[in-house]
């Protein structure tokens, strides 16, 4: 016990392993997941099933030791993610949350909350925010500041102008500061402004910005 094996064994093995168990295709994993859809755990399964992994080394409530940690960090430490998987992830993601959502929401309650919420929490809105950050190369246009807390903020008002919520170009990039500042007039010390034509343009037709 306690013996590490060579990496030439290591790779003994994992060729053995795939030299006897081809990989799965993607209509025999769908098979699989329709197989197992829709099935409930016995009561009796999931007792034994606790008894049997109670205490064990991968079983619930089990802590990685802070070499473990971070030899996992460098592992994974350089490592860039291609186009296409994070479009699988993305793409995952966005499937499992629409079945987390609306009347498949745990904590459905027949549809109460306010729609100006259920706007700003979907995933248009989310895109919106992105495409304006991203145009305004994710720069406050106010005082220039480059990432950190930004907020997109609505050129004409959220609240008035329904059809402009998800237009583009009712949006404009803000940092937090600037963004208190066009809602409450509020000035800072030492804090230099750089207005541009536009915003003062906007300011002076009198536009409240939500």
């Amino acid at each position: 016990m306690g013996r590490k094996q060579t990496e030439a064994t290591k790779q003994k093995i994992k060729d053995s392993w795939h030299a006897t168990h081809p990989p799965i295709s993607d209509e025999t994993r769908e098979k699989m997941s329709l197989a197992q859809k829709g099935k409930k755990r016995s009561e009796e399964f999931c007792r034994k099933n606790g008894e049997r992994t109670k205490g064990k080394k991968y079983s619930l409530g089990y802590k990685h030791t802070d070499e473990h940690k971070k030899r996992m960090s460098l592992l994974f430490t350089g490592r860039k993610m291609d186009e296409e998987a994070k479009e699988k992830l993305r793409n995952a993601w966005e499937s499992g949350r629409a079945k987390r959502i609306g009347t498949n929401a745990p904590r459905w309650k027949g549809g109460i909350t306010p729609k100006n919420t259920l706007i700003r929490n979907s995933i248009d809105y989310e895109h919106w925010r992105n495409s304006v950050f991203t145009r305004d190369d994710w720069t406050c246009q106010i005082c220039g500041q480059r990432g950190g807390d930004l907020h997109a903020h609505h050129i004409k008002p959220f609240a008035v102008f329904f059809e402009l919520r998800l237009d583009i170009n009712n949006g404009i990039t803000y940092c937090r500061r600037c963004h208190r500042m066009v809602h409450t007039g509020t000035k800072y010390d030492n804090y230099v402004i750089k207005p541009l034509p536009d915003i003062t343009a906007h300011r002076s037709a009198g536009w409240m910005v939500a």
